[in-house]
């Protein structure tokens, strides 16, 4: 950064909300490393960089962007110098905000343990309340894991790319849906930004209906120019295959990903988002019309053939919604979405066994064929309920009966 004037830099800094001022800019490069913690989203959803080095090609990228904002006075005048002391104002600024990443450390640590009280305290209808706070957190990949770490340790996200993720970010822990019918929420990478994990609850009224999906995401080094990748974990250890667009080896097909030729709109462009692509997926993707999402299938809707496939697919897909999206996710959340877990199927326990139990008492009311494209994309499911209602019924009871069992005991 050798060539960026702390004035300009300070004036980025301050445009992206970046916790770091101009004195702390200009104390030794080491020095910086050491105070600024890196963690994207606190509680406030102030974005924190701590190695200026590795940051540096990104700052002085934007620099020339819309984005700089008035610059405020410099704390400090001139250019860093290494082998000078600090002056003892400067020491002091330094310390102050160390104290306060400390501080918002702590607040965040007291916010966590709030929204586990209130989760035995609250009443359903206060989800959003209690799951917003949740919506975006800071998480090591390293530990955790991501199918696409070691494609991203093969380069660098282009510097542009990574402000415009921090933004997106920004705004999703505001944005993300989080209603007791629908929710999303996402945690980032701790140590860089374009590598992401998310987890879609499925929708009420859909057979994915308060379903836990879990995802990983990679925008891909030429982001937001080409599209981003997205994985989904959920399967059931690649048993099954939840939709048409979602495979049991964890593909997803859609035009926004580029993993399906769309039309106009439908196909990513440098104005799409990775809101959008959530959203998309929950809505698009993950809805009633399972079998009408494979390619022309559209067309036979309403036709009393495509019904009984459709309500074949439907019902495989509640099964396997039950057993691997709600059991399974209860007895081993993943990780960096325990409490999330935790607070969703506590405070929705209700609703979510009076669903199930409907599903189990309406099971042999439609007609279900399990042919075709059905039998293509889940041929062991199809064997497994016998190809018929009855059995259908009896086994969804039996998933019914272990998912209250382990609600109860949360």
């Amino acid at each position: 950064m050798e060539n960026t004037s702390p004035e300009k830099t300070c004036s980025f800094l301050t445009g992206l909300d970046i916790y770091c001022s101009s004195a702390l800019l200009n104390m030794f490069e080491s020095d910086i490393n050491n105070a600024v913690e890196y963690f994207f989203i606190n509680a406030n959803n102030t974005l924190f960089i701590n190695n200026i080095k590795e940051a540096g090609a990104i700052f002085h990228k934007a620099l020339s962007s819309p984005m700089i904002v008035e610059k405020p006075p410099l704390l400090v005048s001139g250019p860093p110098k290494v082998g000078i002391d600090l002056a003892p104002e400067n020491i002091n600024l330094k310390q102050k905000k160390l104290d306060e990443i400390e501080l918002k450390k702590k607040a965040l640590k007291r916010e966590e343990e709030e929204v586990k009280k209130l989760i035995v305290t609250t009443a359903p209808n206060d989800y959003s309340k209690i799951l917003e706070p949740l919506r975006v957190k800071s998480l090591n990949m390293e530990t955790s894991g991501n199918i696409y770490l070691q494609t991203a340790k093969g380069g660098l996200l282009n510097p542009l790319g990574g402000v415009r993720l921090a933004r997106e970010i920004q705004s999703m822990a505001k944005d993300l849906p989080c209603y007791s019918s629908n929710s999303a929420f996402v945690r980032v990478d701790s140590t860089r930004n374009d590598l992401m994990k998310v987890m879609i609850m499925g929708s009420e009224d859909t057979p994915y209906a308060h379903g836990a999906f879990e995802f990983d995401f990679f925008s891909g080094l030429n982001y937001p120019n080409q599209p981003p990748k997205m994985t989904l974990l959920t399967t059931g250890s690649s048993q099954v295959r939840f939709n048409p667009n979602l495979y049991n080896n964890g593909y997803v097909c859609l035009s926004l990903l580029g993993t399906w030729s769309g039309h106009g709109s439908e196909n990513w462009t440098p104005n799409s988002t990775v809101l959008q692509l959530i959203i998309s997926i929950q809505s698009l993707v993950m809805n009633e019309d399972i079998y009408y999402n494979e390619p022309s299938f559209e067309k036979s809707k309403g036709s009393p053939a495509a019904r009984s496939l459709n309500t074949a697919y439907s019902n495989i897909v509640k099964y396997c919604n039950v057993r691997f999206a709600m059991i399974d996710q209860i007895k081993k959340p993943p990780q960096g979405f325990e409490e999330v877990v935790k607070a969703h199927f506590s405070l929705k326990k209700e609703a979510i066994l009076k669903t199930v139990q409907k599903w189990v008492q309406d099971a042999d009311k439609e007609p279900a064929e399990y042919t075709g494209l059905v039998a293509s994309h889940n041929s062991q499911w199809c064997t497994f309920f016998e190809n018929n209602n009855a059995t259908f019924k009896a086994k969804l009871k039996l998933a019914y009966d272990e998912l209250e069992k382990v609600l109860n005991a949360m």
